[in-house]
């Protein structure tokens, strides 16, 4: 018989023996091990000591936004959702509960998807209430509930304003929300990939009517923390200041700031 199989008869027989060993490891119970004072380490491993091995937990597994939750919205179920006694808002009449149809499939049509990201989707539409377009923000049902109920919330508080993105209702149906807004035609970082060139004159006309949403948006105790030209929209030569999901509401405003804001808005008061 080779050398090299006798060699693998060992190595066999050798790893069977360690696996035999393994397997008695894990089967006895727990020991402990009373207090003794070992010399040396070879006296320690003689007396065969084998802690028991602990019980390891499955690992956690993260969904980041894949778990097997219900994404469909559940039929029949849309509510209104307001953060404000004194909204006049209300649900469609052309909405039927008997309907195996969302509310957004029985009031909208036209629907055309203009972008999306990890909140969801944003479609424009057109309302059967008044055959007008709008702007539908849909955040999907793995969105942190409260991010949405926070920014439906700040558009509705902050209120109306000319260079502010015009907020009209929001509803709930499942685990889904959706706001309808005031659609507009592009933001300013679609319309710098257009033109390139934009004259100063449009830049100071953009400055003042963000510095104006700005100022309102201040005036009403809030602070927007994500203006950017992809938050700056365009809408027949006007710029309004949109997604509002980042603005956060302040203590009641002292006397400085409110001679501040004044200051500012007599600086930047360009337009009669």
């Amino acid at each position: 018989m080779s050398k090299r199989r006798v060699n693998y008869k060992k190595k066999l027989s050798t790893s069977k023996l360690e696996m035999d060993l393994d397997l008695d490891i894990f089967e006895q119970p727990k020991m402990t091990i009373s207090p003794k004072l070992f010399m040396t380490k070879r006296e320690f491993l003689a007396q065969n000591i084998v802690p028991a091995c602990p019980v390891v937990p499955p690992k956690l597994r993260r969904c980041y936004g894949r778990c097997a939750l219900n994404t469909e919205p559940i039929h029949g179920q849309a509510k209104l959702l307001s953060f404000s006694s004194e909204s006049g808002a209300k649900l469609s009449s052309w909405y039927r509960r008997d309907l195996k149809e969302t509310y957004f499939d029985q009031v909208f049509y036209r629907k055309l998807k203009m972008g999306e990201g990890s909140f969801g989707s944003v479609y424009k539409a057109i309302c059967r209430d008044d055959d007008d377009l709008y702007a539908i923000k849909h955040f999907n049902s793995n969105h942190a509930r409260s991010s949405k109920y926070i920014e439906v919330e700040n558009m509705e508080k902050i209120g109306f304003h000319p260079n502010l993105l015009n907020f009209f209702m929001a509803w709930e149906e499942g685990e889904n929300v959706y706001i309808k807004m005031e659609y507009c035609q592009m933001s300013l970082a679609q319309y710098s990939k257009i033109n390139h060139n934009i004259h100063e004159n449009q830049l100071h006309e953009i400055l003042h009517d963000v510095i104006q949403g700005l100022v309102y948006i201040h005036s009403q105790n809030y602070v927007h923390l994500d203006v950017k030209p992809d938050n700056i929209l365009i809408d027949r030569g006007h710029y309004k200041l949109g997604i509002l999901g980042y603005s956060t509401v302040l203590n009641r405003p002292t006397e400085a700031n409110v001679c501040h804001r004044k200051e500012i808005q007599n600086i930047w008061h360009l337009k009669s």
